[in-house]
């Protein structure tokens, strides 16, 4: 199973970009905070299923899209250092 995420503070665009990943038959995990996303993102990492697609919000109201991106690739690396 494919695992799908969407980071976006913002519940239209949350369910817009629901909508169109469904029409392609893809279901997705929805993520209105970035703490709570990353959680989600360390969990599916962890347990081995990581998300495969993430669709992130650029301007988002506590980081945004890039800082939240590198925060994520920091933790999974931390969390999970390469040999």
């Amino acid at each position: 199973m494919v695992s799908r995420s969407i980071v976006d503070d913002n519940r239209t665009n949350r369910r817009i970009l629901e909508g169109m990943l469904a029409r392609w038959g893809m279901n997705s995990n929805l993520h209105p905070m970035e703490e709570k996303a990353l959680e989600a993102l360390s969990a599916a990492h962890s347990s081995n299923h990581p998300f495969e697609l993430i669709l992130s919000d650029m301007h988002m109201p506590r980081m945004d899209g890039f800082s939240w991106w590198s925060r994520s690739s920091n933790d999974r690396t931390s969390a999970h250092p390469q040999s």
